[in-house]
């Protein structure tokens, strides 16, 4: 997998690469989120009073999610690229400014953020991620 992204203003442009090494029929799908890191908020303790007080005062929060830029549960990798050497691009945008499910709005900070990529299994059997991919915005990822 490999992953491109830039930043304009307060918008991310980037794209999610899949290449595939053999030819197969599996039925695949991909995921594609922003993450942040270095949030501070209080931390709900819920093992509290044995380890400290409720709740964490100023936790360090890293890897929240902020956005997603497929559908939150998955979009089909098209079988048609899913041949040796074959290539899936998903191209996408994604908006530094957005609101929270109880409206609170929030900027992500871009030197804070990271893109993250998931290739998973979308057979019956569920089986799981076959691959994934990181890197920070503005940062090129190639295959490896």
């Amino acid at each position: 997998m490999a992953i491109e992204s830039s930043i304009s203003g307060t918008n991310i442009t980037s794209k999610a690469k899949v290449k595939f090494n053999v030819t197969t029929d599996q039925s695949m799908k991909i995921i594609v989120a922003l993450v942040e890191n270095g949030l501070i908020a209080n931390q709900t303790n819920y093992y509290s009073p044995t380890y400290g007080g409720n709740p964490i005062v100023g936790f360090v929060h890293n890897g929240v999610l902020r956005k997603v830029a497929t559908d939150l549960f998955d979009d089909a990798i098209p079988s048609t690229v899913q041949v040796k050497n074959g290539i899936y691009e998903f191209p996408f945008n994604i908006s530094t400014i957005g609101a929270t499910s109880n409206g609170v709005a929030f900027t992500v900070d871009p030197s804070k953020c990271s893109i993250v990529a998931y290739v998973l299994d979308a057979t019956a059997a569920k089986k799981g991620v076959y691959n994934v991919q990181k890197a920070d915005v503005g940062i090129t990822k190639t295959f490896d």
